[in-house]
This record gives structure tokens, sequence and C-alpha cells, in this order.
């Protein structure tokens, strides 16, 4: 009887040794799969390196999204970039990829974004000929609002709008 035991108990673990297998074959296959359909993603992708050399727009953009703003200063001052927050949080920087390197971090503290001591160099703002005169025509309509004492500005035609 003891062999009659032992065969029964050997035929249970091969029955559950097989199920195991026939489970394990299962999920390796969709594993496979898996990996197939990753390969041809990979393949199939035309640049899946990150960025080497950001352009000024991809940045800006970056900026934008967390409330900063980026301008160029004028090569009399140093030269680079300038990082701002309003008027008063503004810190330089030599190269644009210097503010990606610190925007595309997780956890950025503003505090450790700009130091303490601002820069006291000006951005390089270039006005077009055509935007000075949008803004004196913003102004002057603005000017001619207020002196008729009108606060609606809809019938004005604004420049901008």
């Amino acid at each position: 009887m003891n062999s009659e035991e032992e065969l029964r108990h050997l035929k249970l673990q091969l029955e559950i040794a097989n199920t195991e297998i026939d489970r394990l074959h299962s999920l390796n296959q969709e594993l496979e799969k898996n990996v197939r359909d990753s390969n041809l993603t990979i393949r199939q992708a035309k640049d899946i390196t990150p960025v080497m050399r950001p352009s000024f727009r991809r940045v800006l953009l970056l900026a934008r999204a967390a409330l900063l703003d980026i301008s160029k200063i004028s090569k009399i001052e140093g030269g680079g970039w300038l990082l701002s927050m309003g008027f008063s949080l503004r810190r330089k920087f030599k190269s644009l990829r210097q503010i990606w390197d610190l925007l595309i971090v997780d956890d950025w503290v503003l505090s450790e974004l700009f130091d303490s001591q601002q820069p006291t160099v000006k951005p390089l703002v270039k006005l077009s000929c055509f935007r000075k005169r949008q803004f004196e025509q913003y102004q002057q309509v603005l000017s001619t609002a207020i002196s008729f004492g009108n606060d609606d500005f809809t019938e004005y035609d604004l420049p901008y709008s």
C-alpha cells in the first residue's frame, strides 16, 4: 500500500507540475508578445535618444509651463540667457542647456532656482517697428477712452484684439 500511496502522491505532484508548466508557458508567451511590441515601437520611433541640444522654443515652452520667462542677454553685458519670474526673480545662465537641466527635474524649489543675488543685466529686447506702432496705437486708444470716461473698450478698435 505504501507503494500505491507513493505512486498516487507522485501522480498528483506530476499533475500539479504540469499545470504550473502550462501557466508559465502562457505567461512567457504574453511577455514575449510585449517585448515584440516594444521592440517594434522602438524601431519605428524616429529618435528615442533624449534631447541633446534643446532649442529656444522647447526651453521656452517648458519655462512657460512653470510660469517663467526666458530672454537673451546682449553680448555687451556678457551674453547668455536670463530666466525670470516677474521683475524680482531673475537668474543668468550661460546656455539654454543649463536652464533645460534645471526645469526637467520633477521637484525643484523656487528658492533653489533663483539666487539671493539678482543679476543687474537687462534682457535684450528688440521691438520691431510694427510692434512699436501697435503699442503706440494701443496707448492712443486707451488715452482716448480714459479721456471720455469710458471703461468699455469694445467700441474702440484695439490693435491687440
